[in-house]
């Protein structure tokens, strides 16, 4: 039975004083969010592979309440996913209107490229811009053309991500040959007593904010470790057999403790890891 997840109301308040505050924007064009800079280039071979640029407009317990009057940080907002070369030429856009929970998508695929680009590899810069309130999470993934199997997954740590908000952006697999792991630490931190045991909860959800896998509340112990593997088999039966299916790692904690997470794309015929995406530093959640 899924609890219902408390949060402090001392943290939600640094949070929205200090970096989401910043994210809250006029009705305007379109601006980069502060709290969410690009990503750096990144490259592929367009012969074998392709890149896809993910956001997830996020939904955020408690932090509506303590929005100003006239302003939403969770409501829908308007978003542009761009690709650009490495002379700053725009190669690929899309705007989207996202609900909260919902995703959306922008692929570059070979055919996206000018004739004269290298054939051998490109590489290209992903961005993302967003107009209206709300809190936004990126993604990268460099998929195999051939498999649809996740080469690579690179996401933006921004202050957004330190145990306040969810951290991961949609992360995709080839379901035939591929799961997702969804892995959480409690980690002691030295000279600080108070950090102890919390109770965890971690789940994967669809594009459209819709739960696939959870996994119930989990007394977390300091020192230990869980995980989450969303495989075919936890697919619904119009998904399972798709060639690829994304999915969006999430987690609830009660509790002081200290996490660390992890999200792999793990291969099933030989267990090798194909792609992975952590934590820079520990999260603090009180």
């Amino acid at each position: 039975m899924i609890i219902r997840w408390k949060r402090c109301w001392r943290n939600v308040a640094i949070v929205v004083g200090g970096v989401l505050m910043a994210s809250v924007v006029r009705a305007q064009p379109p601006m980069v969010q502060p709290d969410l800079p690009s990503f750096g280039l990144v490259g592929i071979t367009p012969a074998s592979q392709f890149v896809r640029l993910n956001v997830t407009n996020v939904r955020v317990a408690g932090l509506a309440l303590l929005a100003p009057p006239g302003t939403s940080l969770l409501g829908p907002c308007a978003v542009s996913l761009i690709f650009s070369d490495d002379q700053g030429k725009t190669l690929k856009r899309s705007n989207a209107h996202l609900a909260p929970g919902h995703s959306a998508s922008l692929d570059l695929m070979a055919s996206d490229l000018p004739p004269l680009s290298a054939p051998g590899r490109v590489e290209i810069l992903p961005a993302v811009q967003q107009g209206g309130g709300c809190i936004l999470t990126p993604s990268v993934e460099v998929i195999a053309t051939a498999t649809s199997q996740t080469n690579a997954y690179v996401l933006r740590k921004a202050a957004n991500g330190n145990g306040f908000l969810p951290d991961y952006g949609l992360v995709g697999m080839a379901p035939a040959s591929q799961f997702i792991r969804f892995n959480l630490s409690n980690q002691p931190v030295a000279g600080v007593p108070a950090f102890g045991d919390c109770n965890v909860a971690l789940a994967f959800f669809d594009a459209k904010g819709n739960p696939v896998k959870q996994s119930g509340q989990i007394h977390l112990a300091l020192g230990t470790s869980t995980r989450l593997d969303i495989t075919a088999a936890d697919l619904p039966r119009h998904l399972d057999r798709a060639p690829r299916v994304e999915v969006l790692p999430s987690l609830a904690n009660n509790g002081m403790c200290a996490l660390n997470s992890s999200v792999e794309v793990i291969s099933t015929a030989t267990g090798k890891t194909d792609a992975y995406a952590g934590d820079a530093a520990v999260s603090t959640n009180h």
